[in-house]
């Protein structure tokens, strides 16, 4: 681990982890919402697929970032956020002043270029991932770090295993001062005392991106909703 923390107090994995506690019944219920939600997600692809086909063949998986400002930056970087379902996190970065462009997709896995009806099944290894494209004179990668924890909750793992769920809480870094400020926000977050149950949140390097279906780009901006996570941030009440 790059970032040390104190040890847990005695009995803590014991408390949180006893069937029945009010801890693991939380993360049952959050695990429901999450499912639902994915069986939504999973009916939508196989309602539309064939739409999709009829209405575009051959059509290629999109490759480029969607631009979000028509302001030309003197320089550009990207920062890389998985953290429950790419469209609100998307979405939620598209709005932010100084982001330049967006686009979604896989990382954090061992299989090459997986569709999301392969992510799905927990066995390709990938989180849901947004690409970002900044203006780091427009806004700082530390304002991206708390708009990522604030607008997701880093304390959730509906599959109970932090390599196999897409939706899992990780900040792929890009550069060693990524690395510096993402690894300071994370204790800073585990230290807050915010959160009943532990952050799960991973700091890892940047490796490969497989941008996920044309359907999935700029989602929730196409359909004019507004969307918000129901299981929230993992805060307090």
């Amino acid at each position: 681990m790059p970032y040390m923390n104190p040890p847990p107090a005695a009995g803590l994995n014991e408390i949180v982890c006893r069937p029945g506690s009010k801890p693991m019944i939380l993360r049952m219920l959050r695990g429901i919402i999450i499912l639902t939600l994915c069986i939504g997600a999973f009916a939508y692809y196989e309602m539309h697929s064939a739409r999709r086909i009829e209405s575009d063949p051959g059509q290629p998986t999109p490759t480029k970032f969607a631009i979000a400002s028509k302001t030309k930056p003197a320089r550009v970087e990207i920062a890389s956020f998985s953290g429950g379902c790419f469209w609100a996190m998307e979405a939620l970065f598209r709005e932010t002043p100084g982001v330049i462009a967006t686009r979604v997709g896989f990382s954090g896995g061992h299989a090459i270029d997986p569709s999301y009806k392969q992510v799905c099944t927990g066995k390709t290894g990938h989180a849901e991932t947004t690409e970002v494209q900044f203006d780091p004179d427009r806004v700082s990668y530390q304002h991206l770090l708390e708009l990522f924890f604030e607008n997701h909750d880093p304390t959730f793992n509906h599959s109970g295993g932090e390599a196999t769920d897409q939706c899992r809480s990780i900040i792929f870094f890009h550069s060693a001062d990524q690395q510096t400020l993402a690894e300071a926000e994370l204790k800073k977050t585990k230290s807050s005392g915010d959160y009943p149950l532990p952050v799960l949140t991973q700091i890892l390097p940047a490796g490969d991106f497989y941008p996920a279906e044309s359907y999935h780009q700029q989602y929730i901006e196409k359909q004019g909703i507004h969307f918000v996570c129901p299981i929230g941030n993992g805060r307090k009440r």
